[in-house]
């Protein structure tokens, strides 16, 4: 078995090759996102009227035998004031494929689901979300189990970002 390496001389030679495939990849990538930011003007937006009144209903597991799961994003508002929530889901090519929005009440809570974001169609991916406000974001996958869902949160002046890594409706 041939090993690599370490020498200067055989590190100069791969070098320039291996800065030429990230490059590569990383216009590509840039490509692939523009594409999909361009057709995602394309994708009409929806608006969801729900409240913490409506929570119970949804974040109950699903029995075993009904191949259905969600996946609830859930919103707090830290706010006195009411405040928007816009939402983009991607699926797991990057593709925008559904939007939607909600408002939560001064210090209450609201969600969408998946779901919402899919249009009722199955689906894998991630989901981008913008709020005109301080707010909290949670993210529960509702299936035969209720699983708690990694989410990054950051301020920026009077908006929060949320970004939901893992979603999944089906």
């Amino acid at each position: 078995m041939k090993r690599f390496s370490s020498n200067p001389v055989n590190l100069a030679r791969w070098v320039p090759i291996l800065m030429a495939v990230l490059l590569t990849a990383q216009i590509a990538g840039a490509q692939s996102a523009a594409r999909s930011d361009a057709a995602a003007s394309d994708v009409r937006e929806i608006d969801v009227v729900r409240d913490a009144s409506d929570l119970p209903r949804d974040i109950r597991p699903r029995p075993i035998d009904d191949n259905t799961a969600d996946t609830l994003l859930l919103f707090t508002n830290n706010d006195p004031d009411p405040v928007r929530v816009k939402c983009l889901a991607r699926n797991t090519y990057g593709e925008v494929i559904g939007r939607a929005r909600t408002g939560i009440a001064g210090n209450g809570l609201s969600y969408l689901r998946a779901s919402d974001l899919s249009y009722g169609r199955d689906f894998v991916g991630h989901a981008e979300c913008k709020t005109s406000g301080h707010t909290t974001a949670t993210s529960v996958f509702v299936g035969p189990d209720l699983t708690n869902l990694d989410v990054q949160s950051r301020q920026s002046g009077h908006v929060t970002l949320h970004d939901f890594p893992a979603i999944a409706t089906y």
